[in-house]
């Protein structure tokens, strides 16, 4: 085992940070007033001038933020189209919202026939998740085409704070977005979720949502609510991590152009545009050879170098939770994607000579 271990990630908040953030933390207590307050409204407000949506209302969780968005737009009774590579929060959220689940089959991008052939006459939203923090090419196509018929484009970009597609972030494609600030996330407070929306009245809905249903100024609960607020410590951090997010996508960026580089038999990267920003939530990569992940995860940890684990290795296809869902069809790309892909060390400002030193292994143990 090599002395120095090569972590699969970290959070790193840096001691400027820190200090802002505990500067922050004591204004709060002083004030007494520890939720939904002015930090809260501020997070808010630099979530929707950053990702570039009127409205950003900040929850609890990823989770929380895909359950208001179904219960804002009245999805209950409808169908909702959810790729089966993707995290369980995912489907139960709409399915808590009383909307029923369909599946489509999805690997590191949707199929684009599979999205289209499971639409029927009760769809009324499509889920579209970023994987990884990859934005798929066709995703402006599917943006028109729910347009065009009436489908609500919901984006779940719990991996894809920054990412860039053709000059469009994420956040930018859908009618309503679901971003999470989970500690293993790119902009973690810890816990937490934001929703983007395009609505005024939206918004007001989605924020008496997260407090019960309950109806500003009164004491009247006007929705089937819950408590799904964040705090302002989370809210206090977002903003200060908030301020560097662009900067960190590019280093994670450079840092995932310099593992695509690396010339490794029988390991392939994801295509990426010149003009391409990813968040750097995972670096994702291809092995030709399905057995041999867990060798090369055994031997590359004998090298002091450890991997991430995968988005994800358990498609929702195969959670037994869903089985009444799957009806005897086939999810070929999301099994093939789950069977190959492996996920390299990536975290924010993850230095190059560390890059490096992951594809020396690779080379040594790949092919």
């Amino acid at each position: 085992m090599s002395e120095r271990l090569i972590p699969p990630s970290r959070v790193v908040i840096h001691e400027d940070e820190v200090a802002d953030a505990l500067t922050q933390a004591r204004a709060i207590l002083s004030s007494g007033r520890l939720t939904n307050g002015t930090y809260t409204a501020a997070f808010e407000e630099h979530l929707a001038a950053h990702f570039g949506a009127p409205y950003a209302i900040a929850t609890s969780s990823g989770s929380s933020a895909l359950e208001i968005i179904a219960r804002m737009h009245d999805l209950a009774g409808s169908t909702v189209l959810v790729p089966v590579n993707t995290n369980f929060a995912t489907a139960i959220a709409v399915m808590n919202a009383g909307a029923q689940v369909k599946f489509y089959d999805s690997g590191l991008y949707p199929v684009f026939e599979s999205v289209m052939e499971a639409i029927d006459s009760r769809t009324k939203a499509i889920i579209v998740v970023h994987i990884g923090g990859h934005l798929w090419p066709e995703l402006g196509k599917l943006a028109e085409h729910c347009a065009v018929n009436g489908i609500l484009l919901i984006e779940d970009a719990a991996h894809a704070h920054g990412s860039r597609l053709e000059g469009r972030a994420a956040g930018q494609f859908g009618g309503a977005t679901a971003f999470s600030f989970y500690q293993s996330k790119v902009l973690p407070t810890g816990e937490g979720g934001a929703i983007l929306t395009h609505r005024e009245d939206l918004a007001v809905q989605a924020r008496r949502y997260r407090t019960q249903g309950l109806s500003v100024g009164t004491a009247l609960h006007v929705n089937h609510g819950n408590t799904w607020r964040l705090s302002e410590f989370e809210a206090a951090l977002g903003s200060i991590l908030l301020r560097t997010l662009d900067n960190d996508c590019q280093h994670r960026t450079a840092a995932i152009r310099r593992y695509h580089t690396a010339a490794v038999e029988g390991l392939e990267f994801p295509a990426l545009g010149v003009d391409e920003v990813l968040s750097g939530y995972k670096c994702i990569a291809i092995l030709d050879d399905a057995e041999l992940r867990e060798q090369l995860r055994q031997r590359l940890l004998v090298d002091g170098v450890t991997l991430d684990r995968e988005v994800y290795s358990v498609p929702l296809h195969r959670q037994p939770i869903f089985a009444d869902l799957v009806n005897g069809q086939c999810f070929a790309e999301a099994d093939n994607f789950a069977a190959h892909h492996i996920c390299l060390p990536m975290w924010r400002g993850i230095e190059f000579d560390v890059v490096d030193a992951v594809i020396d292994g690779l080379r040594r143990h790949v092919g």
